[in-house]
C-alpha cells in the first residue's frame, strides 16, 4: 500500500460567509499541504455541519465571542504518494 496521510479539520463559518468559498479554500489548502509532503489528494470529503456541542469548550473559548453564532464544518482529506512529485 502506498504511503498515505489523513487529515481531519473542523472550521468555523460565520453568518454571511460564503459556504462554497469555504469548501474551495479547504480543497486548495489540502492540495497545498499534500504537495508539501510530496503527496496528492485522493479523497476530499465534506462531512457537513458539526453540532456546536461536539466542539471542545477550549476551542470555543479561544475563538472568542465573535464566533458565538458560527457554524462548524468538518472535512476529511486523504493524500497518497505522488509518483510525479516524489520521483518514485
Amino acid at each position: 500500500m502506498a504511503y498515505r496521510k489523513v487529515w481531519e479539520h473542523t472550521v468555523p463559518l460565520l453568518p454571511g460567509q460564503d459556504d462554497d468559498q469555504l469548501v474551495w479554500l479547504m480543497r486548495e489548502s489540502a492540495e497545498n499541504a499534500a504537495a508539501s509532503y510530496l503527496l496528492k489528494v485522493v479523497e476530499f470529503e465534506d462531512l457537513g455541519e458539526i453540532p456546536r456541542e461536539d466542539i471542545p469548550p477550549i476551542g470555543l473559548k479561544q475563538l472568542g465571542p465573535e464566533y458565538k453564532d458560527a457554524i462548524f464544518r468538518a472535512f476529511r482529506i486523504v493524500a497518497e504518494r505522488d509518483p510525479v512529485a516524489s520521483g518514485v
